[in-house]
C-alpha cells in the first residue's frame, strides 16, 4: 500500500493522462462527448474513488481466463441492469473461495492484502443510473468544494468514515452527455479495511474490487450493444455479473494508466 501511495500522489502531481485514458474504455461511438467541454459545461458531480487494502483472497484461475467475445446483443439492455446475485452487502469477485459472504467489511486487514477498490452496484429507486456499477458519488450541493461532496456522498452511500481517509487528488473531470453531469472523480486512500454499509435506498451492494483484477488483461470483456438506434461497442469489467461500463469504466481507465496500466490490446 506503502508503494501504491507514493505512485499515485507522485503521478497525481504530473499532467494527467485525461482524454488518452478515457477513450480507452469509452464506448465507441460515444456520441456528443466532447472532451474540450470538460470541467466547463454540465452539472458538477463528484464521485471518490476509495482504495484501501482488500482482504487479501486470491483469484481464482478460472475468473483470469480469458472470456469467450461477446456477441451482437449481448448488452441487450444498459450493462449491469438485472440478472446479479442476491447477497446483501459485499459482492466477492466471481468464484472467489473461502472469503465467506459478511453484512460489512471488517475494519482488520490480512497481511500483505491486494488493494481493492470501492464501486456500486446502484438500486432501481436512485434517480439516475439504476441498476449501473458507479463509483460513490452526486451533484455538488451549493457551497462545497469538489472533495466535501465526494466525502458526504460516500457517508451517505456506504457508511465511509471521512476521517478514516487521506484524499490524494483529483482525476480529469468526465462530461456525460445523456445526463448533462460534468463528473470530477476524487481519490482517496484508506491504510485499513474501513467498515462499510450501504444505503439500501440507494445501493444495492458494494463490490469490492482487486485493483490487480482490473490491471490483469485477461478481466476486459467485450459487447455490442443497441444504443440510441445504433450499435455500440462496449468494453466493460464483469464484477459478479454487475457491469462496469461507461463514464464509471472510463474514470477507473485513468486511474489504472496512473498505476502503470497501458491500456487495452490495440490502445
Amino acid at each position: 500500500m506503502e508503494q501504491l501511495e507514493a505512485r499515485l500522489e507522485t503521478a497525481l502531481q504530473r499532467p494527467l493522462p485525461g482524454e488518452r485514458a478515457q477513450r480507452w474504455l469509452a464506448p465507441q461511438p460515444r456520441p456528443g462527448w466532447d472532451p474540450r467541454r470538460e470541467g466547463r459545461a454540465g452539472r458538477p458531480a463528484a464521485v471518490l474513488l476509495l482504495i484501501y487494502p482488500g482482504d487479501g483472497c486470491a483469484l481464482p484461475m478460472p475468473w483470469r481466463q480469458t472470456p469467450p467475445k461477446s456477441a451482437p446483443g449481448d448488452i441487450a439492455e444498459p450493462p449491469g441492469a438485472g440478472g446479479h446475485g442476491a447477497r446483501d452487502d459485499i459482492a466477492e469477485p466471481p468464484g472467489v473461495g473461502g472469503c465467506g459472504e459478511r453484512a460489512d467489511i471488517a475494519e482488520a486487514p490480512r497481511a500483505g492484502a491486494d488493494p481493492a477498490l470501492v464501486l456500486t452496484e446502484r438500486t432501481a429507486f436512485v434517480e439516475w443510473h439504476k441498476h449501473q456499477v458507479a463509483y460513490p458519488g452526486g451533484l455538488i450541493e451549493a457551497g462545497e468544494t469538489i472533495e466535501e461532496a465526494a466525502l458526504r456522498e460516500a457517508l451517505e452511500e456506504i457508511g465511509l468514515a471521512p476521517e478514516r481517509v487521506t484524499l490524494l487528488g483529483r482525476l480529469s473531470p468526465l462530461h456525460v452527455p445523456a445526463t448533462g453531469f460534468t463528473i470530477h472523480p476524487v481519490v482517496a486512500l484508506a491504510r485499513e479495511r474501513p467498515h462499510l454499509r450501504h444505503n439500501t435506498s440507494e445501493v444495492k451492494r458494494i463490490l469490492e474490487t482487486p485493483v490487480s483484477f482490473l490491471l490483469d488483461p485477461a478481466s476486459l470483456r467485450h459487447a455490442e450493444s443497441m444504443m440510441g438506434g445504433r450499435w455500440v461497442h462496449v468494453p466493460y469489467f464483469d464484477l459478479d455479473g454487475a457491469r462496469l461500463w461507461g463514464a464509471s469504466a472510463m474514470i477507473t481507465a485513468e486511474l489504472l494508466a496512473l498505476l502503470g496500466w497501458k491500456g487495452p490490446p490495440g490502445a
